[in-house]
């Protein structure tokens, strides 16, 4: 079994990169295209998103549970990969032929247009990037190299070719043109490990998992990609540009949790069929403690020192992307905890049908909420429904999981980092509002006085094992 720690730092470092390398262009790409082009590429891209959950399905999730099921017997693994992948590419076709008739027939499709084109090329070749494969055999070294390369070519070739606002056809061609390379150099690697034959395909053997699956990605997505695209639809380009401003870097940070939580999946996979349910547990346990590490500094932070963030990224012109980004944030505790009761439990337990259902409400409130709130509050409205969705998505899964099988949640330990939280908070918003100085300056000093903070906190006061145990090795 391979190394935890060293599969994390892998899909960390890719994880990571993609955002990180993001977040490098943005303040460029951001002050040249302008707001209202930034929104109009991410309202395009929203969409071609959500065409991209419709033709993945539950692919991802199934394809790594599968896979890491299989990987020590390869013509079970070659088998399963045929069936899962073949699934993968008729759900591709039906979603590009539908995006199309769309394109064609919906007016605000045919003004965006020609970014929508653009966009298919993103939607053709996302199937052929199997990175579940990858994962389900805990293989992070070939795709985080590849990857992490490739994205420094990208990032370069944005700061050459984008020079004005009107190269934003250009800048989402070389966005869509990353998926592309990815999804070549994908196969070329694939084909040295095993051999992939059309003969036999089972259609069956996956469908069912698949769709089940797919429905709680597509249903979640009412209340995260349905939100961008329903804003551009009721508001305009302007709101979609604060609005996916404020959840730019939450998304960077949550690529960090993503990448644990990615690489544990497989793991709990196997501890549940080899019958290790202590261990099981005890990951678990480690997840939580992490998560807590993880995200109450962040989360202070960024909701704190929103305005500078903002203003030091995106520049004035985004300002209205403040009041959304400090309501997004904290939904890195949210979903962080979300992860770990989803994805390291419920999904090893073959628990299907139960995220389905509840996505299904999760995804029918994220409908209402758009229509009741976004129309009044448009971008700060969107960050609301998130929000509200994301709490009772919570709370079903922590009582369906709880049903499934014996764990410990931190109740306790939650109740008391948000009670130790508050002084810092006072502290910090007093900080950012009374002391003259510029942004880079004030980030700096925020985040060195939360930091001091927490450390303490942890090591002296609530002795969070997971931080004692790692200074002990060092």
């Amino acid at each position: 079994m391979s190394n935890l720690k060293t599969n994390f730092a892998y899909n960390l470092i890719l994880t990571l990169s993609g955002y990180l390398f993001t977040l490098i262009t943005f303040p460029y790409v951001s002050r040249i295209l302008g707001v209202d082009n930034i929104g109009s590429v991410n309202f395009v891209d929203s969409i071609i998103n959500y065409f991209v959950l419709f033709s993945m399905m539950g692919v991802g999730s199934v394809g790594i549970r599968e896979v890491a099921k299989y990987k020590d017997s390869k013509d079970d693994l070659q088998g399963s990969f045929r069936d899962i992948f073949l699934l993968n590419f008729l759900f591709t076709v039906i979603a590009i032929l539908v995006l199309v008739c769309l394109i064609f027939f919906v007016p605000k499709f045919q003004t965006h247009s020609h970014l929508l084109f653009i966009g298919i090329i993103k939607l053709m070749f996302n199937f052929c990037l199997i990175e579940w494969f990858f994962t389900g055999i805990e293989n992070f070294k070939f795709i985080t190299i590849r990857s992490t390369i490739i994205k420094l070519i990208y990032v370069v070739s944005v700061l050459i070719l984008v020079k004005d606002r009107n190269d934003f056809e250009i800048y989402y061609f070389l966005t869509c043109l990353v998926v592309v390379i990815n999804a070549v150099l994908n196969w070329s690697y694939l084909v040295r490990i095993i051999k992939f034959r059309v003969k036999g395909f089972n259609y069956r053997r996956y469908i069912k998992s698949i769709t089940v699956i797919g429905s709680y990605m597509i249903l979640t997505s009412m209340y995260v990609h349905f939100n961008v695209t329903y804003l551009g639809f009721v508001s305009g380009e302007k709101e979609v540009g604060y609005y996916t401003t404020a959840t730019k870097l939450y998304a960077l940070l949550l690529s960090v949790f993503t990448a644990f939580t990615g690489v544990m999946l497989p793991r709990m996979t196997a501890l549940l069929t080899d019958g290790k349910i202590e261990e099981f547990q005890n990951n678990i346990t480690k997840s939580f403690n992490f998560l807590i590490l993880f995200s109450f500094p962040i989360i202070v932070f960024t909701t704190v020192f929103a305005y500078d963030i903002v203003l030091l990224l995106a520049g004035k012109e985004y300002l209205g992307a403040v009041l959304p980004m400090q309501i997004v944030m904290p939904l890195l505790m949210i979903i962080g905890i979300e992860q770990i009761l989803v994805i390291q439990i419920l999904m090893p337990l073959k628990k299907d049908k139960t995220i389905m259902w509840n996505s299904l409400f999760g995804g029918a409130l994220g409908v209402l909420l758009n229509i009741v709130l976004v129309h009044f509050f448009k971008s700060v409205g969107s960050a609301v429904v998130w929000l509200c969705c994301e709490l009772v998505i919570l709370a079903l899964s922590l009582f369906y999981a709880k049903k499934s099988i014996e764990f410990s949640f931190p109740y306790k330990e939650l109740l008391k980092q948000i009670v130790f939280t508050l002084p810092i908070i006072a502290v910090t918003f007093y900080f950012s509002k009374h002391f003259a100085m510029s942004s880079v300056l004030k980030l700096i000093g925020g985040f060195t006085i939360i930091y001091i903070y927490y450390f303490i906190l942890w090591f002296l006061i609530l002795k969070n094992p997971l931080l004692i145990n790692y200074i002990k090795k060092w």
